[in-house]
This record gives structure tokens, C-alpha cells and sequence, in this order.
């Protein structure tokens, strides 16, 4: 079996700890917008699905 790392592919996307402090720092700070957004594209979805589970659930044992 071959070392992933003995690659060259593999040589020119592996990144120190300094890199990923650098490409992280972005998402140190929260960001209101961001987080509201995901809120809802996720809280949405999930009371319109439970909602459409109840009704489902009345008609069929109704």
C-alpha cells in the first residue's frame, strides 16, 4: 500500500498549523447574519416537516 503523503498531489495541499490559524481566523468571530440564516433554513424545513408528520399522522388514524 502507498503513504498518501509520498504523493506529489499530496505534498502541494498538505498545510502547517500556521496555514490553518490564518485560513481559521476568519471564523473566530460570529457573525449574526450568518447565524440567523442558518437558523432558518434549518428551523423552517424541520417545523414545516413535524407540522406536515401531525397532519399526515390525523389522517391516517382518523
Amino acid at each position: 500500500m502507498t503513504d498518501t503523503n509520498d504523493l506529489p498531489e499530496a505534498q502541494s495541499t498538505v498545510r502547517s498549523s500556521r496555514d490553518w490559524v490564518k485560513i481559521l481566523a476568519q471564523y473566530r468571530e460570529p457573525n449574526q447574519l450568518r447565524s440567523s440564516f442558518e437558523l432558518g433554513v434549518s428551523a423552517i424545513p424541520f417545523f414545516l416537516l413535524w407540522a406536515l408528520a401531525w397532519w399526515a399522522l390525523s389522517i391516517s388514524s382518523g
